[in-house]
C-alpha cells in the first residue's frame, strides 16, 4: 500500500513539472491553508523587520531577481547600460564576471555598494521545509513553500499578469510589455530573505513612473503617506472579511485617509522601494491579503507562509478587458 501511494505521488510531481528539494519537513510550520482561521497569529509584522547592510555583489542571483533589480538600478550601482542589459539577460549569473572586468575605481565602487536587506526572523520553524521546485514563466528551479499548489503555477502567473495590467493601467495602458508581474511570487523562497508573503510587480523605470490603482475597493484601515513605514495601504473588504495590502509605495494620493471608502478604479499611488521609512528596494508594489480587518501584514522574512492566497482574491476584481 505504501509503495502504491509513493508511486502515485511521484507521478503527480512528474506531471506537474515540480519536485521537492531541501531539508526534511518534520517541524511544525504555519500552513497557508490554515492561515487566519482564528486570528491568533502574532508573528513578525512587516513594520518590525530589521535590516542589515549587505554588499550588492554578495547577494545570491535569486535575490537580484526577486528584488526587482532592473537596468536603471544596475546603472546606479556602476554598470553601463549595455552591461546592465547583459546582466539581466543572463539572469544575473554573470554579474560578478562583469564586475571583475571593470577598471579598479569602478570595480571598487560596485564592490563597496551596499543595500539594506531584511534580516530573516528567528520566529520560524527550526528546520527548513522541503521546497517545491518548478519552472515559472520560463525560469527553471524556482523554489516554493510546500503549501503552494505548484500544479496551478501557470494559472497563478496568468492571474498575476491580469492583476498587474489592471493595477498599472494608468501608467502604461498602451504597452504592457514594460510591466513585470511574475518575478517574485507568493510562497516563493529567497535564501537571503525568506518565504514571500505576496506578489511583487512593477513598471520599468525607463518606461513609466509606476502610478497604480488598487483594483480592489474597500475601507482604508491604514495608509502610510510620503514613503513612511513600509509605504503601506491596507484596504478592508467587509463582504470577504479580508484586508488587501499594498506595500513599498513612494506616495499615496491625499484623498486616501484612514476610515475612508475608496474605489479600486482610481489612481491611488506611486510604486516605490520604501522599507522602514527609507529607500531599500528597487521601485515596485507588493500586494497581498490577510484574514479579517487588520493592519498586520506578515513580514515574509522567515520560512513559514501565513498570508492568504492572493491570486483568486485580486483577480475577481480585475477589469474584464485585462482577464486572460
Amino acid at each position: 500500500m505504501k509503495k502504491t501511494v509513493f508511486v502515485l505521488l511521484s507521478l503527480i510531481f512528474l506531471l506537474t513539472g515540480c519536485d521537492y528539494a531541501g531539508e526534511d519537513d518534520n517541524s511544525a510550520g504555519v500552513s497557508a491553508i490554515e492561515n487566519g482561521t482564528d486570528g491568533t497569529y502574532t508573528g513578525t509584522d512587516d513594520e518590525n523587520v530589521p535590516t542589515k547592510k549587505v554588499r550588492f555583489i554578495d547577494l545570491p542571483s535569486e535575490t537580484f531577481e526577486n528584488m526587482g533589480v532592473d537596468e536603471v538600478y544596475l546603472q546606479e550601482v556602476g554598470f553601463t547600460e549595455a552591461e546592465s542589459l547583459e546582466i539581466i539577460r543572463s539572469g544575473f549569473s554573470n554579474i560578478r564576471s562583469i564586475t571583475e572586468g571593470k577598471d579598479e575605481a569602478t570595480k571598487a565602487k560596485i564592490k563597496n555598494f551596499t543595500i539594506d536587506v531584511p534580516i530573516m526572523s528567528d520566529n520560524s520553524r527550526a528546520v527548513a521545509p522541503k521546497w517545491k521546485v518548478c519552472t515559472v514563466n520560463g525560469k527553471p528551479n524556482q523554489k516554493f513553500h510546500p503549501d503552494v499548489d505548484t500544479a496551478r503555477i501557470d494559472e497563478y502567473v496568468m492571474k498575476a499578469r491580469s492583476i498587474a495590467f489592471d493595477l498599472f493601467t494608468e501608467t502604461d495602458f498602451i504597452n504592457h510589455i514594460h510591466i513585470r508581474y511574475a518575478y517574485y511570487m507568493w510562497g516563493e523562497y529567497d535564501p537571503a530573505i525568506g518565504v514571500h508573503e505576496g506578489i511583487d510587480m512593477n513598471v520599468n523605470q525607463l518606461e513609466g513612473d509606476g502610478t497604480f490603482r488598487t483594483v480592489v475597493s474597500g475601507i482604508v484601515n491604514e495608509v502610510q503617506h510620503d514613503g513612511s513605514g513600509m509605504g503601506k495601504l491596507a484596504l478592508y473588504v467587509s463582504r470577504e472579511n479580508s484586508t488587501y495590502f499594498f506595500l513599498h509605495a513612494k506616495r499615496y494620493e491625499g484623498y486616501i485617509t484612514k476610515g475612508k471608502s475608496i474605489s479600486g478604479r482610481y489612481y491611488a499611488g506611486l510604486q516605490g522601494g520604501t522599507g522602514n521609512g527609507k529607500q531599500i528596494y528597487p521601485p515596485h508594489v507588493h500586494i497581498g491579503t490577510e484574514k479579517g480587518s487588520t493592519t498586520f501584514c506578515a513580514s515574509g522574512t522567515d520560512l513559514d507562509l501565513r498570508s492568504q492566497i492572493p491570486y483568486d482574491k485580486f483577480y475577481k476584481y480585475v477589469d474584464p478587458k485585462y482577464k486572460f
